[in-house]
């Protein structure tokens, strides 16, 4: 057998044995824990896009901000050990170094304790103020009210039950027939580019991420070798500060789920597109027949709330690192 593959299996099979010697079954498990998010009062689309931008810029740059410090973290405490620094230097500076990293291990945390969200999963004025958590209920309930004139026009009881929408939301006035399509348009039109940009983004930083880490580990491979023919304190350094940057590179990349949520808005893209092509073709139909125009609205409902529903599973299994 291929000494690579036995080792990683045997990696393997030592890892599932601890999993199921140490870890519980749970017993309340729900595939979408949502209990609070659509209980408190709503208020109108502008105002909960705000707040969705709000948090979301909270969350994505607490993750960004707290592995970049953790880097930096590893870059402070290299530094005084690698013999760069002459030893006068170190011996009346050197504290310095050690105030960075602990400064930078305390934002770390003092990020971790804002962000989080308490026992009970609820939020804060100052400390655990639930950043992932808000960020996905107001953009929940963006969404709803983004297609309130079509969840309006149809009544589904399965959305209704499942995002508890409001009386209130369900009471605005029933759109026409003409208007409703028209509205269908604008809003696939929208989504259309808004996922075509938004798989543009991800793939994009996803790259660059990848890049970033792949050449620091190369980079680290090339110092280690260089240490056989030059004895260098700068070496010495690089060889633990650039694999720090390629861990915290993927580190972002694989909380931020860039390469899952650029799939994901591939694949909504892709239907949508196929969704636009048949509203063409059967345009002046759907016109005149309500029946067919219901199916049609229900269809591009079940596509951009089943993307909703994906979205929040992605940023479910992110948090803010410690």
């Amino acid at each position: 057998m291929n000494p690579l593959h036995f080792t990683l299996k045997q990696i393997s099979i030592r890892h599932n044995a601890y999993l199921k010697k140490h870890s519980q079954p749970q017993t309340n498990h729900s595939k979408e824990p949502a209990p609070d998010i659509y209980t408190d009062e709503w208020h109108d689309l502008n105002w909960h896009e705000e707040r969705s931008y709000h948090y979301s810029c909270l969350f994505r740059g607490g993750v960004l901000l707290s592995y970049t410090l953790g880097f930096l973290a590893v870059v402070f405490a290299v530094i005084p050990i690698s013999g760069m620094l002459r030893e006068e230097t170190l011996h009346h500076y050197g504290f310095i170094f050690v105030l960075l990293e602990l400064l930078a291990i305390a934002l770390i945390v003092a990020i971790y304790v804002s962000g989080m969200s308490n026992k009970e999963n609820g939020s804060g004025r100052v400390l655990f103020q639930n950043w992932r958590g808000n960020w996905q209920r107001h953009r929940t309930i963006s969404e709803i009210l983004r297609y309130q004139d079509a969840i309006v026009w149809l009544k589904p009881d399965n959305v209704i039950r499942k995002y508890q929408i409001p009386e209130a939301v369900l009471a605005a006035a029933i759109p026409s027939a003409e208007a409703m399509l028209r509205r269908l348009q604008i809003l696939l039109a929208e989504q259309q580019a808004y996922n075509a940009q938004k798989k543009s983004e991800y793939h994009f930083i996803q790259h660059r991420l990848h890049a970033i880490a792949k050449w620091s580990f190369i980079l680290t491979l090339v110092c280690c070798l260089a240490h056989f023919f030059v004895h260098s304190a700068a070496l010495s350094a690089l060889s633990a500060i650039l694999p720090a940057l390629g861990s915290c590179c993927h580190g972002i990349a694989s909380t931020a789920e860039y390469e899952k949520l650029a799939q994901q808005c591939h694949q909504t893209k892709l239907l949508l597109d196929n969704f636009a092509q048949g509203l063409v073709v059967n345009e002046q139909r759907l016109l005149v027949d309500d029946v067919a125009l219901r199916k049609e609205v229900k269809k591009f409902l079940d596509i951009v709330l089943d993307d909703r529903d994906k979205w929040y599973v992605f940023t479910s299994s992110s948090k803010l690192p410690l």
